[in-house]
């Protein structure tokens, strides 16, 4: 997926961030500007993005699948 590219989440999405060391899931929710930082398009594929100054990972198909691209 490109980086750059912007999505808005259409339903809450669980996400994972790195604190100290440690993942930590946390729910992304239905409304979310979110912004790709980097990684790979394809379903099994997990990708970083930008949402609230903080980096979090999640699968590709995910943000494909519920959110919706902006511009």
């Amino acid at each position: 997926m490109q980086p750059g590219k912007r999505f808005k989440l259409k339903t809450s999405t669980v996400a994972t961030e790195i604190l100290d060391g440690h993942s930590v899931s946390a729910a992304l929710p239905a409304g979310a500007k979110l912004e790709v930082v980097s990684g790979e398009n394809d379903g099994n594929s997990r990708i970083e993005v930008l949402y609230e100054g903080r980096v979090f990972r999640m699968f590709a198909i995910d943000l494909n699948e519920r959110g919706i691209e902006i511009y």
